[in-house]
């Protein structure tokens, strides 16, 4: 074994040598899918990923993108394990077909971070680009990501979200049905990301969205800015989010109580069509505080009526110190609205 090492060594110091004198070329390289420290894969293909997820299974690791790739079938996260997936540097995921990039159902965590991912090949409905639906409602991080639709996307969704405890930061959604679909989640956090050109809602919480906080997001030309639709969308927390150019309302509750609507800037919806226009809309929803926002502009092109917060039936909200800047009609309630505080706001 000693003499099979030493000639081993002979040889590697020859072509050092032969390098250094100019007389030898030779190109180091790393294979596209290697292991080339403990727990850290590097990949160029969409099966490589999915290779070293399985492979990781329930230990822990790091997949590295290395590549631009294009997929064909849905990356699964699996194994209960403890995963990182990151892209080395602008590199971006092509869907090719009708599916999600990754579906996230048995993580103990999970990270997927510093990707685009562009889903404009996507040409059927009910698709969501990425989808988590965690068995154990273990924590999932979702880090600046590009999710990309195309013009006019009637169906296709960001992230669509079954599970507690998601953490979607810093991420770009554009061109797409809806950014964000949460279905059912507690405990989450959706911190700075931006959405732009969405067709329906930017935030749509459909039937449990409750505890979780909505803060600091940047939202433009949307029908709707967030919108939570359910009696189970309860205690949540909406504030310093700026929503622009936005269709119907910036902010909606649809039947959803006891949230907290914190200073917020809506602003701008003069340029959308002809109808009802509104800053923040309450439908059926009580006990909510609509607090310190800022609301400009608020105006339909020629026909219909521009409110800054409009309650209908809804009773028991505190609506204190908002600012109202160029709004047809400021606050207004009809139905069995009661009990409302509305106190201290000031249109300007």
């Amino acid at each position: 074994m000693s003499s099979k090492g030493g000639v081993g060594l002979g040889i590697v110091g020859i072509i050092i040598a032969g390098i250094a004198l100019g007389l030898v070329t030779y190109n180091f390289f790393i294979p596209d899918h290697n292991i080339i420290e403990d727990n850290i894969y590097y990949c160029s293909t969409g099966e490589q990923v999915q290779d070293a997820i399985n492979t990781i299974g329930s230990g822990n690791g790091k997949v590295i993108i290395i590549k631009n790739i294009s997929i064909s079938d849905t990356i699964d996260i699996n194994g209960n394990g403890d995963y990182i997936v990151e892209g080395a540097s602008s590199i971006t995921l092509r869907i090719e077909a009708n599916i999600s990039s990754f579906n996230i159902s048995n993580a103990r965590s999970c990270v997927i971070r510093d990707l685009t991912i562009d889903g404009s090949s996507i040409d059927n409905g009910g698709v969501s680009l990425l989808y988590i639906k965690e068995k154990s409602q273990n924590s999932i991080h979702i880090q600046n990501i590009r999710f990309l639709g195309k013009p006019g996307n009637t169906e296709v969704q960001g992230i669509y979200i079954r599970s507690n405890n998601i953490w979607v930061e810093n991420c770009q959604f554009k061109e797409l049905y809806t950014g964000i679909f949460i279905f059912w989640s507690q405990l989450s956090h959706f911190y700075h990301n931006s959405f732009k050109d969405i067709n329906d809602t930017g935030i749509y919480a459909l039937y449990v969205c409750q505890k979780s906080v909505i803060e600091g997001n940047t939202i433009e030309n949307c029908d709707n800015g967030i919108a939570l639709h359910s009696s189970w969308a309860v205690e949540n927390i909406i504030s310093n989010n700026e929503i622009y150019h936005i269709h119907t309302a910036g902010i909606l509750l649809n039947n959803s109580e006891l949230n907290a609507i914190i200073g917020n800037r809506l602003d701008d919806t003069t340029i959308v069509r002809d109808k009802d226009v509104y800053g923040i809309l309450l439908i059926d929803s009580d006990g909510n505080s609509i607090e310190g926002n800022v609301i400009s502009r608020i105006v339909p092109l020629s026909s219909g009526d521009g409110y800054g917060i409009y309650l209908d039936n809804g009773d028991n909200n505190c609506i204190v110190g908002n600012i109202f800047n160029e709004i047809p009609i400021d606050i207004w309630y009809t139905g069995t609205s009661t009990g409302n505080i509305i106190d201290n706001n000031i249109s300007i």
